[in-house]
């Protein structure tokens, strides 16, 4: 797929998709009262650090949606409202009684990687995995990715390589 070239003279749409690390050992460890809260201060989180015309969604558990009309330079923009995102995570770390709390971010930006909404959800779910499974490293948590056309192939390589890990070769 070809991808545009960012003009900074324009306006994008960007969809985020949000998802909690590691929100399964904060339910073990801290208990799912705990983890409710976290669910609700970080639904409280990203509803002040919205715009007007953003629309934010839970989509299930952990993993929450942010679409983005109007967003000026991606990469810029999104590269801000993270670094904000992350200094507001860490307040609610401390208020909660947290050791950390952190997400793992990934974008993708009508007009620039897709070029329909179905493409613009997959791009952002691709960009999504890329960042917690391809890109973790034990230092990339906590972090964005937004979408590139070679994550698609370093992504199936990426699950290709999960299946084969476990698959049981004792018979």
């Amino acid at each position: 797929m070809q991808t545009n070239k960012i003009n900074p003279h324009l306006y994008y749409m960007t969809l985020l998709f949000l998802d909690l690390d590691h929100f399964k050992s904060i339910n073990d460890k801290y208990g799912h009262g705990t983890g409710d809260l976290v669910l609700k201060e970080f639904a409280t989180l990203l509803k002040k650090s919205r715009r007007k015309s953003d629309i934010l969604a839970r989509i299930g558990g952990e993993e929450f949606v942010a679409l983005l009309p109007n967003t000026p330079e991606p990469k810029s923009f999104i590269d801000s409202w993270f670094n904000n995102l992350r200094k507001d995570l860490n307040f609610i770390a401390d208020e909660i009684g947290l050791e950390t709390l952190t997400v793992s971010v990934g974008c993708s930006v009508y007009g620039v990687d897709a070029r329909t909404k179905n493409e613009l959800i997959e791009h952002a779910d691709i960009a999504t995995y890329f960042i917690k499974k391809v890109g973790y490293n034990g230092k990339t948590r906590n972090n964005y990715h937004i979408f590139n056309p070679s994550d698609t192939k370093l992504t199936d390589i990426y699950r290709q390589l999960s299946l084969f890990k476990k698959k049981d070769f004792t018979a």
